[in-house]
């Protein structure tokens, strides 16, 4: 194998682990922030401020909307529900099949009863046993 051959090879390798690593470090600050939105109480404006920077980590590289939904849920649950609609808006519009999104967009629709019932009936479509929000 020529020099020129190992240094390409070395190259790729290290790009994978790098590859490897980012999303390693993408699965965990999803985690995280899941464990946050999921504590089952409102978040707190720290925690809030914690999960931000989380999913501004997870979105790295990622095409995945989950950091998105997370983040949405715990602005709903802190009240700020034009961020928590814009962003649960956006995750329903790219991925109209992800309940998780449509179920929190309800929520975070409160006063504003066309969102509310347009989210409310997307959840029905894509679970019809998951019970009315």
């Amino acid at each position: 194998m020529s020099v020129t051959a190992r240094w390409i090879c070395a190259a790729m390798a290290i790009v994978a682990c790098a590859w490897f690593v980012v999303g390693i470090r993408q699965a965990i600050d999803t985690s995280r922030a899941s464990a946050i939105a999921n504590q089952g109480n409102h978040a707190t404006v720290a925690q809030e401020r914690e999960v931000r920077s989380l999913v501004r980590g997870a979105r790295l590289l990622n095409p995945d909307r989950q950091p998105d939904v997370l983040l949405g849920q715990v602005e709903a649950e802190h009240g700020d529900r034009v961020s928590a609609r814009r962003l649960l808006e956006a995750v329903t519009r790219s991925e109209p099949q992800n309940v998780t999104a449509w179920l929190w967009l309800t929520k975070a629709a409160a006063g504003d009863n066309r969102l509310f019932y347009l989210a409310a009936f997307q959840v029905r479509q894509l679970e019809p046993r998951f019970p009315p929000p």
